[in-house]
Formats: C-alpha cells, structure tokens, sequence
C-alpha cells in the first residue's frame, strides 16, 4: 500500500467534513494548468477560495503525514449529467441554422454529431465536418456505401430526419475508411477466385475459396465534410461552446471538452499520444487507425464528430470512437489537412 492510499484512509474522512470539499482521492500534482508529476492526495472542492477568505482551520494542509502532498481541486457543482429534455428536443431536433453539437447524418446512418463549420481550402465555401462514418457510411471509396453528392440530414435519420425535409447538405469529401481485411473487389481476383471455386466444385465441393484484399495504407483520420445547399441553414458556433478559436497540438494532460448530440457537454484529459488502435466499425469490420488521441470517457454512442477544445477554445482533434475506459480522436492538424480544409 503506498503512501497516498494510506492518507486517504487515515485522513479522507476527516477531509470530506470539511466545509467546500465534495470529494477526495489520489492523483498528480498540478500547478497552474502545468502537472507536475508528483503523486499526491487530491482534495476536491466545489469552490476554490482566496486564501484571505479562509480561516486558518478552513485551510487544506499542504502535506497529510509524512511526506504526503496535497492538490486542491476545484470542480464547481457536482451533479448527474443526463440531456434534460430541453436539451433533448435541441440536440436531436432540427436546427437552421444548425450549430455544431447537434444531431447530423448520412442518408444511410443512424446520426452522430455535427462537429463544426470549416473552410474549404479551394473555394473558400463553408463546410460541414464531422466523422467519416457519419457523413460518408464509413466507406472506401470503392464499396459503394457513399457517393460525393449523397444527402446528408439534419437531424439524422434516427433522430428523424427526412430527405423530403430535412436535407441539409450534400457529401463533398471523406477520408476513406480502409478494414485491415477487406473481401476483393478488383476484377482479375474476382475472375480467379471464380475459376478456383469452378476447380473446387469438382475436388471438394463442401469447401469455397475467398480471396480477401489486405490493406497497407495507414487510416490517420475519421473524418468527412459536407457541403450546405444554403450557407445560412448553418451556424459557426458549437452549442454551449462558442466559436472556435483556431487549432493547438495536443499535449497528455491537457483538459479538452466537447459538445456532442448524445451526452452534451462533457469533459476530460488527453491521457495518450499517437496511438494506434483496432476500432470495431460495424459490419465493416475491425479498423487500425495511427496518430490517435487518446482520453478519458467523455462520450457517449452519437457523439462520434465532436469536437474536441482545450479552455482557450481551440481544436484539437475530432472524436470518432470509444468504450467506456476512454474516448478516441483523430488530430486535428490531421484532418484539416487530409480533408484540404481550414477553421
């Protein structure tokens, strides 16, 4: 048992009694918004006070026992955060114009989230950015699943949206979606797996061949903009969040938040760096994305093509995927360049 966990069960009940504090446990040490990477007792309050404010017994100890240092942490009102049902009808509902945060999707999807309003570097037109599984059905480009010019709806299709009503825009560009393994599609495989199944008829007949496409090029991004029938039927702001300010590196430990159709707002730290994961993609199969950001949990299926911003409210990646131990974002320098548009 180390030292943090042994205060916490000397002195954490003592802690909780007293006044502002909401919680207690163990963690990093910061100072300012710089970690420090000194383990510590973490002291959670809903307010952080000037010191003048307090009294002298209202002070948390810098240090509990023997060598045990303390950070306090200040986490305003502490509550469940389901949608209300104003947030609900918002989120879910149609907007126009349609701010990021809010309810999007591809003709043939359930919805996700619609991320924000971005630049196309060509023409200067303003253009949707969300997911590639969200605006483009997750597709290669090859397979059929989406077409530049599909309709894309607002609110998405589960969340009601129509092609007779709702049509917000139409698919401009996406970022393919390559499977590790892929059942083949060119010609000359298809003639010989065709040939080798004739041959197998004859020799074995309970048994098939299927040639499958191993793909070798790296998946940086989930990412698709779509173009507005109208620039007026969108909205530069994120709901709850504002504008976006411009673009930022991610850095481990840095506080991010999103404003997502499922779960709202939410928010966390970026825990891990270009990171490569095997994401699950439906009936498309397993998918190794590269370059990733890694987070705690902060979304919730239907937030897939938030966005992700530091308190300064700059980008700094575009969140696709998750469990419930951590949420997945690809870069955002990433996107904007893949996808040849600018904030």
């Amino acid at each position: 048992m180390n030292a943090q966990v042994e205060a916490l069960n000397k002195y954490g009940s003592q802690l909780m009694d007293w006044p502002n504090v909401v919680g207690v446990g163990r963690g990093l040490k910061s100072r300012g918004r710089r970690c420090t990477g000194q383990e510590a007792v973490v002291v959670l309050v809903s307010e952080k006070l000037p010191k003048a404010q307090l009294s002298k017994y209202d002070l948390i100890p810098r240090q509990l026992g023997e060598g045990v240092i303390t950070d306090v942490v200040e986490t305003g009102f502490v509550r469940a955060l389901p949608l209300s049902q104003e947030e609900v009808a918002v989120r879910h509902g149609k907007q126009r114009p349609a701010p990021g945060g809010v309810s999007v999707g591809h003709l043939e999807v359930t919805a996700g989230t619609l991320g924000l309003l971005v630049k196309d570097a060509h023409t200067g037109n303003a253009l949707i950015l969300s997911n590639s599984h969200v605006l483009a059905n997750t597709t290669d480009g090859r397979d059929g699943r989406a077409r530049v010019n599909d309709p894309i709806l607002q609110p998405g299709p589960y969340d009601g949206g129509d092609e007779r009503d709702d049509v917000i825009g139409r698919l401009k560009r996406f970022a393919p979606i390559r499977p590790q393994v892929a059942s083949a599609t060119c010609p000359r495989a298809k003639g010989v797996e065709n040939r080798l199944n004739m041959l197998m008829q004859m020799l074995v007949p309970d048994y098939t061949v299927q040639f499958r496409r191993v793909n070798r090029e790296d998946n940086l991004v989930d990412a698709a903009v779509a173009e507005p029938l109208d620039p007026d039927m969108v909205s530069s702001e994120i709901l709850g969040l504002g504008s976006v300010k411009g673009v930022r590196d991610p850095e481990v430990g840095l506080r991010v938040t999103k404003s997502g159709r499922s779960s709202g707002i939410n928010h966390g730290q970026i825990t891990v760096l270009d990171a490569s994961i095997k994401v699950h993609m439906g009936d498309v199969g397993e998918v190794l994305f590269k370059q990733q950001i890694l987070t705690e949990p902060m979304a919730s299926p239907g937030d897939s093509g938030s966005v992700l911003l530091d308190d300064n409210g700059l980008a700094v990646g575009l969140l696709s995927a998750g469990s419930s131990k951590l949420s997945v974002a690809s870069q955002m320098d990433n996107v904007l360049r893949l996808l040849e548009v600018t904030i």
